[in-house]
């Protein structure tokens, strides 16, 4: 069978009326539903655990296109030419002091 723009639209035609049937054969099934009601009934509470989630990721977008490319290079090329030089203690602190605070935080001793 050879497809042509006349084939396309025949089959587009069929397909246009069957998916009008299946939309009207809904319609009655469920009768007729108002906006309102539908907003209504389609609220969602999310736990506090999926707010803090949808709250860090917004905060966590917002800092997206903050990135300072001529510090990205200066890093980039310190580690490229291993002149890079990591303070293992610095950071086994700051790792500290941040669990510290995350707890403290939590129990409410903040």
């Amino acid at each position: 069978m050879k497809v042509t723009d006349k084939t396309n639209s025949a089959l587009a035609g069929v397909a246009g009326s069957a998916v009008k049937k299946t939309e009207k054969n809904v319609q009655d099934k469920l009768g007729t539903v108002s906006k309102e009601s539908i907003s209504n009934s389609a609220k969602v509470d999310l736990s506090g655990r999926a707010q803090d989630i949808k709250k860090a990721k917004e905060i966590a977008s917002q800092g997206l296109n903050d990135v300072d490319e001529a510090k990205v290079a200066k890093f980039r090329a310190l580690i490229d030419g291993g002149q890079y030089k990591v303070n293992a203690r610095a950071v086994a602190d700051k790792l500290v002091d941040e669990h510290a605070s995350t707890m403290r935080a939590e129990n409410g001793d903040e």
